[in-house]
């Protein structure tokens, strides 16, 4: 999460590349679909990992949940609207686990999260608004 987080500060505070976007858009289909097939393939192996040499409770939701963050992490430093469309079901996910391991404060983080990432989707998509006007 450090280098998405430090990739992301990076490409929102350096304005002087002109052919980089610094202002909200869409994914591109292909590009999305390049993205989550990498995903996909980093969440099977990343479970694999975690069924055969951890005591995860839930190594594939886990997996998933977390190759899916890394991916809305990514795409929120590329300022694609639909990080947040990624943000909201994996804290719903990450909400159950916490509610069915009765671990009330992650319970209780995770909804601000969601709370914060249907904000942010809304905002967003206001913003985008006002862009394209």
């Amino acid at each position: 999460y450090i280098i998405l987080l430090s990739y992301g500060w990076f490409k929102w505070i350096n304005k002087s590349n002109s052919n980089d976007k610094t202002t909200i858009q869409h994914i591109p289909l292909k590009v999305f679909l390049k993205a989550t097939v990498l995903t996909i393939i980093f969440s099977i192996a990343l479970a694999l990992y975690l069924s055969n040499f951890t005591e995860a409770t839930f190594p594939w939701i886990d997996s998933f949940a977390t190759g899916f963050s890394f991916l809305a992490q990514w795409m929120i430093a590329r300022k694609y609207l639909e990080n947040w469309l990624i943000w909201i079901p994996v804290n719903l996910t990450y909400i159950l686990v916490y509610w069915y391991k009765d671990l009330p404060l992650y319970l209780i983080l995770f909804v601000l999260y969601l709370c914060l990432a249907i904000y942010g989707y809304q905002q967003w998509k206001k913003a985008l608004q006002t862009i394209k006007s």
